[in-house]
């Protein structure tokens, strides 16, 4: 019983903070004009991927964006290029200018917008869902030991 009780009140607290974290970060989405100011080495989480990336030089441009207060950072794009891409698409060069969009005040990384490399982006709050999934396993346990 005192099992249920940690896992209801992690569940509350996971989604109290994806609460916070969606109204906060994910719902203000900002675009502007970022000027590509160098490049970042891919690091990805795995092994096998970082040397995929080494070997065929991948690389994170860096831009610099204008954030809501008028300050400006510089940022991972989210995108790889390779160096053949940034012939085909000069803007990728430092000093070329792209079209970004990003969340919150302190952006991690950025997302192209209006170019033919462009992802769709959607994004939310891990911790929510998680908080849900365990309120939802949590329920159905008690549900099966009242039952039982």
């Amino acid at each position: 019983m005192f099992l249920m009780i940690v896992i209801a009140l992690f569940a509350v607290a996971c989604i109290a903070y994806g609460i916070w974290e969606h109204k906060n970060v994910y719902s203000k989405k900002q675009f502007c004009e970022a000027k590509v100011v160098g490049y970042q080495s891919v690091n990805n989480v795995t092994l096998f991927v970082r040397a995929v990336s080494a070997i065929g030089g991948f690389v994170h441009p860096v831009v610099n964006v204008t954030l809501s207060d008028g300050s400006t950072q510089d940022v991972k794009l989210y995108t790889k290029v390779l160096p053949e891409i940034i012939k085909q698409f000069p803007e990728f060069a430092v000093g070329g200018r792209v079209d970004v969009t990003f969340f919150g005040d302190s952006p991690k990384e950025v997302y192209l917008v209006n170019h033919p490399m462009a992802e769709t982006v959607v994004k939310f709050s891990v911790p929510l869902v998680i908080g849900i999934a365990l309120a939802s396993v949590d329920a159905i346990i008690v549900a099966c030991l009242l039952l039982i």
